[in-house]
């Protein structure tokens, strides 16, 4: 076997497609995906434990393994070991296989819990033959996941995850759950989560948000760590988070199986937090819940009012509040527009939350930016300790507009958002800092429409007028970087001489 060792992304995901395609046939293609990655993860272990049982080979001016984390940081016993498995004999092997997971789940149970059991990974088991080509191509250089010069595998996230999104990537965007880049990339940006703080989402799905929050940290320091927390009420959903973080390199522990609003036992018992610094989701835009628990809250979480029935986001948002940390808590959620200015349980809500201070912006998102419903949605960010006594409104439709006909957000138009929340200022049709008095007088009303008005001037914009200034700019852009790489190349071949 060569020792060329292929560390990046795309060589990756191109090892597990052929892993994969072994079991293509399988009735269950999510389980059977959801089997490969648990291989990978036992895998991965094993790798981990191989390094930390012979640092010899590795010689004495070898720098030091990394402290294992995520799935290096998995229990691996010699009756589960990877290598093992993978000399074991044909006859039977897939039920081995099958016996192994399940074993190495048992084996660390706070991370992996029912994980194998909830994800159904029986039902992905190929016959003997095709999972022996799995193990054989789980074990080519391209997924070796020992430590090499002291730097571990960070191509695995993207690799599986794309692997994940192509298994059930059309579902997860159709029944509205899925979070687009762009709005994750905006969501983060404007809370900045830092090395030690906790991260609270109390709908994950599957633990996106989460986890980009994470990269986010550690794009600022490379060793942050965050304590990630989340709440999802679909099992499948959880254990799928719990394995994605794992591949990730963070601890999934964090993440529980329960609904904060249907729960009951979590809803009239489980201590509240109230250390949370940074708090976002992305909840179902049909929310609903029984609003007669609202009674039983013990815990002061609903003093400001009950959210309806079928309007559960209010109740969300204030079970979120409740564990901000009172001096640095931020948090950000995606909510239907009507919560932002039906009249009602959500109005007084709305109200206290403005008399409070603690409304920092809201930001009107695409229409149809989540596949599957065509609700009008809202970005709503609250603060703990503002000192500005305004908020700043959004639109995003004229950045839309500006980008060109049938534009999405796309990482562009995130960039230009994120600018204008840090510039907070007034910016005609696009946005507006209302003073909170102000708000208020308008009866709490905080839907974007009413505070930001169409620019009279825009409609004289010709769009092909913009698409014509924006190639003139790219075009210029393009001759000024050829220019300068002459001038560089000139500089250059003066110091050779």
């Amino acid at each position: 076997m060569s020792d060329v060792i292929l560390r990046s992304a795309r060589a990756t995901l191109a090892a597990l497609k052929m892993a994969r395609r072994c079991m293509q046939d399988q009735a269950d293609e999510e389980a059977a995906t959801h089997l490969l990655l648990l291989l990978v993860l036992l895998k991965v272990a094993s790798d981990a434990q191989a390094d930390r049982r012979a640092p010899a080979a590795r010689g004495p001016d070898a720098p030091d393994v990394p402290p294992p984390v995520g799935a290096r940081a998995l229990e691996v016993v010699p009756s589960t070991d990877f290598e093992r498995l993978g000399r074991a004999p044909l006859g039977g092997l897939a039920m081995r296989v099958r016996d192994v997971l399940n074993t190495f789940c048992l084996d660390n149970r706070q991370m992996l819990g029912e994980v194998a059991d909830v994800l159904d990974i029986a039902s992905g088991l190929p016959g003997d033959a095709a999972m022996y080509r799995v193990l054989e191509r789980l074990r080519i250089p391209a997924l070796d996941f020992r430590v090499r010069n002291g730097h571990q595998r960070p191509d695995l996230a993207e690799a599986t995850d794309q692997i994940l999104g192509q298994a059930h990537g059309r579902r997860s965007r159709e029944d509205g759950l899925h979070v687009p880049d762009a709005l994750a990339s905006v969501m983060v940006a404007l809370l900045d989560p830092r090395d030690g703080d906790q991260v609270y989402d109390p709908s994950c799905h599957h633990g996106c948000l989460l986890l980009a929050c994470a990269r986010w940290a550690q794009q600022v320091q490379s060793s942050a760590r965050l304590r990630l927390h989340g709440q999802e009420a679909d099992r499948r959903r959880w254990a799928i988070a719990r394995v994605r973080f794992l591949l990730h390199g963070q601890n999934g522990s964090g993440l529980e199986a329960t609904d904060p609003l249907t729960d009951v036992a979590h809803l009239c018992s489980a201590p509240l937090r109230r250390h949370v610094q940074v708090a976002l989701s992305r909840p179902p835009l049909s929310l609903r819940w029984d609003s007669a628990l609202g009674s039983l809250d013990i815990l002061g979480r609903f003093q400001h009012g009950i959210a309806p029935r079928q309007w559960a986001h209010m109740a969300l948002i204030q079970h979120v509040h409740a564990q901000l940390d009172p001096r640095v808590g931020r948090m950000a959620m995606v909510v239907p527009n009507g919560v932002l200015f039906r009249d009602g349980e959500e109005a007084k809500i709305r109200r206290a939350l403005l008399d409070a201070n603690e409304v920092d912006l809201v930001v009107s998102l695409p229409e149809r930016l989540f596949k599957g419903t065509a609700m009008s949605t809202s970005l709503l960010v609250l603060r703990k300790a503002r000192q500005d006594p305004s908020v700043l409104f959004i639109d995003t439709r004229p950045l839309l507009q500006a980008a060109g006909k049938g534009a999405r957000m796309d990482d562009s138009i995130a960039r230009q958002v994120i600018q204008l929340c840090q510039q907070r200022c007034n910016v005609p049709g696009i946005a507006e800092v209302v003073p909170v008095a102000e708000v208020l007088s308008s009866g709490a009303v905080l839907n974007v429409a009413r505070h930001v008005q169409a620019d009279p001037d825009a409609d004289c914009i010709d769009p092909r007028t913009l698409r014509d200034t924006r190639m003139r700019l790219h075009l210029e852009a393009e001759a000024l970087l050829r220019e300068l790489d002459r001038e560089v190349e000139a500089m250059a071949r003066g110091i050779e001489l």
